[in-house]
């Protein structure tokens, strides 16, 4: 295919500016998280995009901006072309991307001090960008005037708020243009002999020295020479090229010098602009020449918006995670970001710093409220538009090449003067966090982004330093930060933090404050703002509006400050709430007793007065991490918001008007997988006592759907029989799990007159499971799980073979692995089972480690004693159900989950 001028610019017209012709995905964006289809491990990859190009490209009249929200925009679609490929071609991905686990978070710093004031719904695909202005797209050059606004611009988006942290200016030298100095430069091979004769070749020199990135664009096989004759003159001077990065414009043309490109030692491929063949070819050489440690010749990059110069980013994203490639993870991350940070230095090099030696630790789990304290801060100062965070740089494991999240520089630019002050974070497993002037740290020698090293360094440095380990240091500590960011009045900055509360009888949502303070924070009458209780962590955004208080005064309406049981006798804190409400469509709230596990009694009062709980809920802006009280304190009953459509992020509110709302225990919803067994014994038939048959009937045609209403109503009386019990219990707990959206699975095994497997068709597949993010949100797929119970009631005319019972348990607990914790639950009217076969699949699943297998016995005839005698092994619960109560199962379920997901159960 060509790719002229003119038909570039109109595939990304298209492609990325049309509303229509923009893939749109649901949910929360997805990092560059992968199971590894041969070891079964999980990884997440740290993603540096090498070359994203910004700024506004005019043609004729027609200008069209290519800004960071629309970068990121494109990722988003990239995002789900690349499962798209993956859902068609599982099998050819040694890496297969999953979505995102609440374990595998976005990078903590990253995203809170991006969080509240991004685009909404943009991609995280991508954590980090370098950045270049646009200069030209395809063969065609903007004019000189467009070029020098586009550096100021991105150098604009690339040092100021929002995308501050997440974009890395670079130097652009190209065609002869002056420019301010970056995180590193970029040249065409034509420039270098200029560019190093020119007012530049100062800069040019200092980026070879210090090892930062220099990339040099390729266009035509004459610049080989060029480019070789160049290298030999750095070598002359003493100079490396171990930071030189090429970028090929044209894999076509350059493809019979790739071979000679990659003998050069030490010099690195972008992958912007191949194609899956051309990488192919590159890999293959850089296997050849360097060995084990190919890898180390290329960058992942994207030269976005000009995606279209060879394959797709999808579809190279996808070579890099096939078994083609075969890479290991240590190769993908030194590709995808590791290669590059190496190069990177730890604080933009190109501002002029501020002295600082500050030294402070916080202990454990004071740590999280002095992170807390700097995060609200540097908000406040970015709002007020006195200080930017210009820069988050992570540090990175020598050996592995895993970046360290835990541990970064952050840069903070004054907005006036163009100074910047640095402070080194580093958040140790336990909470403690320790922070450092980027001055000390310095003092100690030159100082690598090696994670390693720098962890040992922090703590060699804090050991002399003040140590925070009670709240009422936290106010001095703020102190102490703001004076470490030289701001002129931190006086005035910690007035608009901290404020007391009176509860009055005001309108519920509406937050009343003095007419200064509101000036303070830059608010006007029914600006949201967000108030936070400093002791409690408890938080909620209300609208405000001025009224008679007291200044740093809050007046909270009552309800709602019962509603999160803000005591009133705390320090509140309250900052503009700079995002928009999100219009809720499905919220699932898990709820917890405070004082100890969740019992059946409190899931069969919360669904006695699922009404009074929405009601109270209605109207107020809920948000995730928050902890809500709808049934007041005295009944010790805790509310999580934990899944929604759309996703809330962290930080984010959204309404419950018109929102379909289910509550569920929290250990329902935990990241689990479920395996359900249901035993339909039509030969020892007895009758069994139903309590609360309305209550239970309610329950289940509420979930199952009023066109199934009937069909269930057939078996659920005062007085059923045991098979119509067990179809009872196994409809309660599927109705129990269906609003889990973890990514964890569920099967149904039906042990009727056969033993059938629950499956669904999905492409040419049969899948053999449900997934909870994906399968189970479908209506579809749930009312023919019922179905299929009911079915197999209806066929149930003797004993099932219990061998087959037990070998398709063992088999489902192998297919799922120990990834997550697993709960099977066999609902049955006998658990004996004869033979040996029997007994070696009973053996192998007790033999599992992170299951629990819980038997309920069906019936006053179900002999527990026989059950336990069948089923020797840590893991099996035996509980036996004489008469169907919803407490009683909801009991036996609930202890054992409580206890199989102690440690991981979400709070």
């Amino acid at each position: 295919m060509k790719h002229g001028t003119d038909r570039h610019l109109t595939i990304h017209y298209a492609y990325i500016c049309s509303p229509t012709g923009m893939t749109q995905t649901n949910g929360a964006s997805h990092l560059l998280v992968v199971e590894d289809s041969e070891a079964n491990e999980i990884h997440r990859f740290f993603v540096l995009d090498g070359t994203l190009q910004l700024g506004v490209v005019q043609v004729g009249s027609q200008n069209t901006t290519f800004d960071p929200a629309r970068a990121l925009s494109y990722y988003r679609t990239v995002e789900s072309q690349l499962f798209t490929l993956v859902s068609k071609y599982p099998s050819a991905y040694k890496y297969v991307p999953r979505k995102t686990y609440d374990y595998l978070a976005r990078p903590r710093l990253l995203s809170d001090l991006y969080a509240g004031m991004q685009e909404a719904d943009t991609s995280w695909l991508v954590d980090q960008f370098l950045v270049r202005p646009l200069s030209n797209v395809g063969d065609m050059v903007l004019s000189k005037a467009q070029r020098e606004e586009n550096s100021e611009t991105v150098r604009r988006w690339c040092l100021t708020a929002p995308y501050g942290p997440r974009m890395l200016v670079t130097q652009d030298l190209r065609w002869g243009d002056y420019d301010r100095q970056g995180w590193g430069c970029q040249l065409r091979v034509e420039d270098l002999k200029p560019v190093f004769d020119g007012h530049h070749r100062n800069d040019l020199i200092g980026y070879l020295r210090q090892g930062f990135p220099v990339f040099i664009e390729m266009v035509n096989r004459e610049d080989l020479d060029a480019l070789l004759e160049w290298l030999s003159v750095l070598k002359s001077m003493g100079l490396k090229w171990s930071s030189i990065v090429l970028t090929l414009r044209s894999h076509k043309t350059l493809g019979a010098v790739v071979n000679r490109l990659a003998e050069i030692p030490d010099i690195r491929f972008l992958t912007a602009g191949s194609t899956v063949r051309s990488l192919s070819t590159i890999t293959k050489r850089l296997r050849e020449v360097r060995g084990e440690d190919w890898a180390s010749g290329l960058v992942f990059g994207s030269l976005y918006p000009e995606t279209q110069l060879g394959d797709s980013i999808t579809e190279i994203l996808s070579y890099l995670l096939s078994r083609t490639l075969a890479g290991t993870p240590r190769d993908l991350q030194r590709i995808f970001a590791g290669n590059l940070m190496r190069m990177l230095p730890s604080a933009p090099p190109f501002l002029r710093a501020t002295a600082n030696d500050e030294c402070v630790v916080a202990e454990r789990s004071l740590g999280k409220a002095a992170y807390d304290e700097v995060l609200r801060m540097l908000q406040v100062l970015a709002s007020r538009e006195q200080k930017h965070v210009a820069s988050v740089a992570f540090m990175i494991s020598t050996d592995s090449y895993r970046v360290d999240t835990s541990t970064a520089v952050v840069t903070v630019e004054d907005a006036a003067s163009e100074r910047a002050s640095s402070l080194v974070m580093k958040s140790e497993h336990d909470g403690t966090l320790r922070l450092v002037g980027w001055t000390r740290v310095l003092s100690r020698g030159p100082v690598s982004r090696d994670s390693e090293e720098m962890t040992a360094l922090l703590r060699s440095i804090t050991q002399s330093g003040p140590v925070l380990n009670s709240p009422s240091h936290l106010r001095a500590f703020g102190k102490s930060l703001l004076e470490h960011f030289r701001v002129v009045d931190p006086v005035e900055i910690l007035s608009t933090l901290h404020f007391s509360a009176s509860r009055q009888e005001t309108s519920p949502g509406m937050i009343g404050l003095n007419r200064s303070d509101m000036e303070a924070l830059n608010v006007s009458d029914d600006d949201l703002v967000l108030i936070l209780e400093d002791h409690t962590g408890q938080w909620f955004v209300g609208k405000a509006f001025a009224c008679d208080v007291e200044s740093r005064t809050a007046s909270v309406h009552t309800l709602d400050s019962e509603l999160v049981a803000m005591s009133g006798k705390h320090q509140l804190d309250i900052v503009r709430y700079q995002g928009q409400p999100i219009g809720l469509r499905q919220v699932v709230f898990g709820y917890r007793e405070s004082a100890g596990p969740t019992t059946g009694e409190t899931v069969s009062l919360i669904q006695l007065r699922d009404g009074d709980v929405v009601s109270k809920l209605q109207g107020f802006f809920v948000a995730r991490g928050v902890k809500y009280y709808p049934l007041g304190q005295k009944h010790g009953v805790i509310f999580n918001l934990t899944w929604s459509r759309p996703q809330l992020r962290p930080g984010e509110v959204g309404t419950l008007t018109g929102a379909d709302v289910e509550f569920r225990p929290l250990p329902s919803l935990s990241e689990i997988n479920v395996i359900l067994c249901l035993e339909f014994n039509g030969g020892r038939e007895s009758r069994i006592s139903v309590t609360s048959p309305r209550s239970i009937l309610s329950r289940l045609t509420r979930s199952a759907g009023g066109g199934l209403t009937e069909q269930i109503a057939d078996h659920v009386r005062g007085s059923v029989s045991g098979s119509e019990g067990v179809a009872i219990i196994g409809l309660l707990l599927m109705s129990l799990f269906e609003v889990n959206r973890c990514d964890g699975r569920f099967a149904l095994i039906n042990a009727s007159k056969d033993v059938e497997k629950f499956s669904v068709q999905k492409a040419e597949t049969v899948q053999q499971y449900l997934q909870f993010s994906d399968d189970m949100e479908s209506s579809e797929v749930r009312t023919t799980m019922v179905l299929s119970v009911l079915d197999a009631l209806r066929d149930s005319a003797g004993p099932p073979n219990m061998t087959e019972v037990y070998r398709s348990i063992a088999e489902f607990l192998e297919d799922f692995g120990d990834q997550r914790p697993t709960l099977a639950i066999l609902v049955t009217s006998g658990a004996e089972a004869e033979g040996d076969e029997a007994a070696s699949f009973i053996h192998a699943i007790g033999q599992r480690n992170g299951c629990r297998v819980l038997v309920i016995g069906v019936g006053e005839s179900f002999d527990t004693q026989a059950a336990l005698k069948t089923l020797q092994g840590s893991c099996f619960v035996v509980e036996k159900a004489s008469k169907i109560c919803l407490q009683t199962i909801h009991n036996a379920v609930l202890s054992s989950l409580e206890a199989l997901t102690a440690s991981g159960q979400p709070r």
